[in-house]
């Protein structure tokens, strides 16, 4: 259901803090690519103050390849805390460098700057709030007009902004059964369900979610407003603001055909074999999940008129999942005991005019990794795919390690014809990775990751995931 939304958050090495958003209609993201339990900018300040590591490493082949992030301050309460950090392209500086060694040091383009922070609000109201630049060439030009970078960088201040600058504000708060998220973005980064990345201009969100302790039924009401960059406006002209409406209501049901039996307990009461090396581990299985849903969704456009010709033309679509896994061996001897494989099957996406919230215009294709692979003619770049399939495979190497590969498949035929689908299958997305069981009881894992689709790499911490 949450992909039918517009703020599920994906990883992205492109930001300092590491955090994207997939465009609406757009798959659920890849299991690697779902945030880590822990911010960042916590893990890098563990590292820092904990384990004396200067700063991390991470790589983006979109900028400049080997990028390295330090905070630079981290400050707070237990209510609410702020942090810091700083990105340097250390791979852009080092094959720049010519008989003035020391020039690229000085570039902003080189550097990027991003501060994150949270405050409770109650005992069940939270809001975050972050701003990042790519580039320090607009802080740079506040305090240093006539500074080389800034006089080479070509538009106004606000366009050096608009290229460069980012922030989103984001305030969550509990209700009996139901969580309330309001949040307002400027040039949020948007994740495609082929891994290029895209520039929203402004956003405004608020949707409730419904949380039900074991029930198969959920909801989600939502509202959101945006700015629409139209195909054919001219430069000149104010981009449209349009408002989306939408409900969706889903059933989910999950089935176990085969589940080991409970270990067998020697004379003593102990257990005869060692414990697993990760703490959150299912047992071994043979499980099914499904799911089926409806959505209600509504275009509103600014005019009153627009508004109400949007409202009688209230469309409903319909999506669902299949999902099949098994896991083998319980990760507890050295070799060979823990082998887990996922497929899941999702169709369904929300209306055109909902999904495609973007045009073809210059402001928005510049930030996509893969701009000049795409088809020009697309008003959104790569189609998004109404028919995925995902498929993961887990494999034990050796002791607390273990290799991980993801990919996703389109499966949306290009003819009309039924039969020509399988002759359309092709691969959207890739991810290779491992992780390794940290020893602090098997909740926390060391996981690293490459995806040659996005062309980015890079390693963090996760917190209580199996």
């Amino acid at each position: 259901m949450a992909t039918n939304f517009w703020n599920q958050d994906s990883v992205s090495v492109k930001a300092p803090n590491i955090t994207g958003r997939t465009l609406p209609g757009c798959p659920e993201p890849l299991k690697l690519f779902k945030p880590s339990g822990l911010d960042r900018s916590v893990q890098l300040h563990i590292l820092q103050r904990f384990l004396h590591v200067p700063c991390t490493p991470s790589f983006s082949q979109s900028s400049g390849g080997v990028v390295v992030d330090r905070v630079m301050a981290h400050f707070g309460h237990k209510e609410w805390w702020m942090s810091s950090t700083l990105r340097t392209r250390a791979q852009s500086i080092w094959s720049q460098r010519h008989d003035e060694e020391a020039k690229p040091l000085l570039d902003p383009e080189m550097y990027g700057f991003e501060t994150h922070g949270r405050t409770s609000l109650g005992r069940d109201t939270v809001l975050t709030a972050k701003a990042e630049f790519d580039s320090l060439t607009p802080l740079v030009a506040l305090v240093k007009p006539n500074h080389p970078a800034v006089v080479e960088s070509t538009g106004t201040l606000g366009e050096t902004l608009r290229r460069h600058a980012r922030a989103r504000a984001t305030l969550r708060g509990k209700i009996p059964l139901h969580e309330v998220t309001a949040e307002a973005a400027i040039n949020e980064r948007c994740v495609d369900a082929a891994g290029g990345y895209w520039d929203l201009p402004e956003s405004l969100s608020l949707d409730c979610t419904s949380k039900f302790d074991r029930s198969p039924l959920s909801y989600r009401v939502g509202l959101q407003k945006r700015r629409k960059v139209r195909t054919n406006a001219s430069c000149d002209e104010e981009p449209e603001r349009c408002i989306a409406a939408q409900a969706a209501v889903q059933v989910q049901h999950k089935a176990c055909f085969w589940r080991r039996a409970a270990q067998a307990a020697t004379p003593k009461g102990t257990a005869t074999r060692r414990p697993p090396y990760g703490a959150v581990l299912e047992t071994p299985r043979l499980a099914l999940d499904m799911g089926v849903g409806a959505l209600l969704s509504c275009p509103i456009s600014s005019g009153v008129q627009d508004r109400l010709v949007g409202i009688k033309g209230v469309s409903v679509g319909q999506f669902g999942h299949l999902g099949a896994t098994l896991q083998l061996g319980s990760f507890s001897r050295l070799l060979c005991d823990y082998t887990k494989v996922c497929v899941r099957l999702a169709t369904g996406a929300p209306p055109a005019d909902l999904s495609a919230p973007l045009g073809n215009s210059d402001e928005l294709r510049r930030t996509s990794a893969h701009g000049e692979a795409m088809r020009r003619d697309a008003t959104i770049g790569p189609r998004l795919a109404n028919h995925t399939l995902t498929a993961t495979l887990s494999q034990q190497i050796v002791g607390p390690v273990r290799g991980r590969m993801e990919a996703r498949f389109s499966m949306d035929p290009m003819e009309s014809n039924p039969s020509a689908s399988l002759q359309q299958v092709k691969v959207m997305e890739t991810v290779y990775g491992v992780d390794v069981c940290l020893p602090v009881r098997g909740a926390m894992r060391l996981v690293a990751w490459y995806s040659p689709t996005r062309q980015e790499a890079m390693a963090e911490f996760r917190l209580l995931e199996s």
